[in-house]
């Protein structure tokens, strides 16, 4: 049995990957309009301080469920950051 959401209603529910990292709220959808389906999603993401983060382009691929109270994207939307390898001068 199919299940319909509304673009009103995907716009601001909050977005998650499948592992429960918060990516913010969606503030924009593209659809296809020869095949009336969400192509991608907009999500902006606010900081501690509340201030605007880079919006978050995800593609429908990436995509993994619509719930009525959150959309959750795969892991791999959010890329891990290695630290800087960090080298000590010697004293010359």
């Amino acid at each position: 049995m199919s299940a319909y959401i509304s673009t009103q209603e995907i716009l601001k529910l909050p977005v998650y990957t499948e592992l429960g990292t918060s990516l913010g709220r969606v503030v924009d959808i593209d659809c296809d309009t020869e095949d009336l389906r969400v192509e991608r999603l907009h999500v902006q993401s606010f900081g501690l301080t509340g201030l605007l983060h880079e919006a978050l382009i995800i593609h429908r691929s990436q995509i993994v469920r619509i719930l009525p109270k959150k959309i959750i994207v795969d892991d791999a939307v959010v890329q891990k950051t290695e630290p800087a390898n960090q080298t000590s001068a010697d004293p010359a």
